[in-house]
């Protein structure tokens, strides 16, 4: 309950609600990171409107997810054993969101969206041919990778980190598996 509800006293105190004590990119973090600029005079906890605005985003994420996959509650899945491509990418996406929304949003996290990345891949080379991916979504994978290259050397980078380019390039991944969901499956 600490990183809901903001409490002190439990045992992850540290790690979930001492927003300046771990090197987090949630959404949470970043907007405390962007009122609170000066890195050692940042507040140890976030504001309420904070943790708020967090958790709205959340909702609307998760919203637009459910929404762009068209989900009825059950999938239709059922029963059944096999998943078609759209299916999997709803469900990365979803391992996207459970990344991005938890109040500790760690930049390796990212490496847990492999699958997401691989049927992405293979929704779009199914879509223009094997090894022939667009632009806009080049795009999207460089800067998922650059952003992890550029905020892990630190430095003079660390303002990059602090506010929020691996939380922006994962939500441009995001958005790339809604337009792609959006599209569906092409036989």
């Amino acid at each position: 309950m600490a990183g809901l509800k903001g409490e002190t006293n439990a045992t992850r105190a540290d790690e979930l609600t001492c927003i300046t004590c771990t090197d987090s990119n949630s959404p949470m973090t970043v907007l405390h990171n962007i009122l609170n600029p000066h890195r050692p005079a940042r507040p140890r906890e976030a504001l309420p409107v904070v943790r708020a605005g967090h958790w709205l985003l959340a909702v609307l994420l998760t919203a637009t997810t459910l929404k762009a996959a068209k989900w009825r509650g059950d999938m239709g899945i059922k029963g059944k054993v096999e998943c078609s491509p759209t299916e999997v990418l709803f469900l990365g996406q979803l391992a996207l969101l459970m990344c991005v929304i938890s109040p500790v949003f760690h930049p390796h996290y990212v490496s847990m969206l492999l699958p997401l990345v691989m049927v992405m891949l293979f929704l779009i080379w199914q879509r223009y041919g094997y090894g022939k991916v667009p632009f806009g979504f080049n795009c999207v994978f460089w800067l998922l990778i650059i952003s992890h290259i550029i905020t892990a050397i630190g430095g003079m980078f660390w303002p990059l980190r602090d506010f929020g380019l691996v939380l922006l390039s994962t939500l441009v991944l995001w958005g790339a598996g809604i337009v792609l969901m959006c599209k569906g499956d092409t036989k």
